[in-house]
């Protein structure tokens, strides 16, 4: 099973690297799924779940699997300059790697199937309780006002990790 993530999708990552990581100290679980034409990443535990929606040039069966965030986080940033990262799914090995060079990273993935927990979290459970929060009709009006207010919060804290 092999794909591409591009330029966009990194970015999206990275957008959304300091949420994920002050996110992964509570939602310690990082899934993901493939399918045809996209890539579902999930952070998620019994506090709730945060999902991202990418597209890919993946077409085949659906996979399943979790692999440790740190490390996904870490070989995402070892390939910071690249536009395109190849990636390759088999049995319990995720290879990142660039077309052409040398260098590539593999990650120890657990594989689940389509009637698992984890399965049923990112196709059930975050759809259905999304579509619960929606028909409530509760409205959040973003003004430039507050935004500029979450930008001056975000600005001032920063994510910190526990000293051992």
């Amino acid at each position: 099973m092999n794909f591409e993530l591009n330029n966009t999708n990194l970015q999206i990552l990275q957008k959304k690297n300091k949420l994920y990581t002050l996110l992964n100290t509570k939602f310690d679980k990082a899934y993901f799924k493939v399918s045809n034409g996209e890539l579902i990443f999930a952070l998620c535990s019994n506090n709730g779940i945060i999902t991202t929606r990418l597209e890919t040039n993946y077409e085949g069966e659906t996979q399943y699997f979790s692999l440790d965030y740190r490390k996904w986080q870490i070989a995402l940033q070892k390939f910071n300059n690249i536009d395109t990262i190849n990636v390759s799914l088999e049995d319990s090995l995720l290879k990142l790697y660039v077309e052409g060079s040398f260098d590539e990273i593999n990650l120890g993935i657990v594989p689940y199937t389509a009637d698992s927990l984890p399965a049923k979290q990112i196709d059930d459970f975050m759809p259905n309780k999304s579509a619960e929060v929606k028909s409530c009709n509760h409205v959040l009006v973003l003004t430039p006002e507050i935004r500029s207010y979450f930008d001056l919060a975000n600005s001032l804290f920063t994510v910190q990790t526990r000293v051992k």
